[in-house]
């Protein structure tokens, strides 16, 4: 990817302008830096990523991400070497970087704004493939703060921009949050339903096969998802309250 081909990819998305910040370009949403141009040196860019998304893009093109240096490269700053970039990948990573930026309501307004795509019609013999994060989007609405999001591409949720569980990229499969032990735990108790990717190891996620769970207990891990994720005041206000 080039400088220039960067550029056009920031400006394409919603409301996206170029500015300048300490003597490099910069690309903001509503006046929120989300990517940058020509920083550290020439033929580099910078993204705003969360700390996962980041580590996605660095262990899948190590040639072309690193993160940032110092406290910036630990909150998500990620560095491009664009010569050594798939221009589709950092398409991608900035529309990630957009979406973190952005304000609640553009979102909105993005959304309902998309076109709706009118799936084609299959052969007959053909199963229509199962939209398993519906599923799971549903059960997770019954919780406070919970936001229909992206993580690196797929559909993901999230409760204050924190990562609850996204869907990978083969569309059967969740990521979900979860703690080491309890991890451990569902992967002992339901080898056939949780199991775990080297990716994923030194993280507090387990994996989950959607078309092997029922849906007693898929809302019973969402639930302890988001959990972890929420606001000490936002889970407080969920509890029942006493007679």
């Amino acid at each position: 990817m080039t400088p220039a081909e960067f550029r056009r990819a920031a400006l394409s998305l919603p409301e996206a302008i170029e500015g300048a910040h300490m003597a490099h370009p910069d690309f903001r949403v509503r006046g929120k830096i989300f990517a940058t141009l020509g920083h550290p040196t020439e033929g580099h860019g910078t993204l705003v990523l969360t700390p996962l998304d980041q580590d996605l893009l660095v262990r899948s093109h190590p040639r072309a991400f690193a993160p940032s240096a110092g406290t910036w490269g630990k909150a998500g700053g990620t560095t491009v070497v664009l010569r050594a970039a798939p221009g589709k990948v950092v398409a991608l990573a900035l529309e990630s970087a957009w979406l973190r930026r952005a304000p609640k309501k553009l979102l909105a307004a993005r959304e309902a704004a998309a076109p709706r795509v009118v799936p084609r019609p299959r052969a007959p013999k053909r199963e229509p493939r199962v939209d398993h994060f519906a599923r799971v989007s549903a059960l997770a609405a019954a919780h406070p703060g919970v936001e229909e999001s992206l993580s690196y591409g797929t559909r993901a949720l999230k409760v204050k921009g924190k990562l609850m569980a996204r869907m990978k990229e083969d569309g059967d499969t969740l990521v979900l949050r979860t703690s080491m032990e309890d991890r451990e735990l569902l992967m002992q108790t339901w080898p056939k339903v949780f199991f775990l990717s080297d990716h994923y190891r030194e993280y507090p996620y387990v994996l989950v096969r959607l078309a092997a769970i029922s849906t007693s207990r898929l809302a019973e891990v969402l639930e302890d998802a988001w959990g972890r994720v929420a606001p000490p005041a936002m889970r407080t206000s969920s509890l029942p309250r006493k007679a």
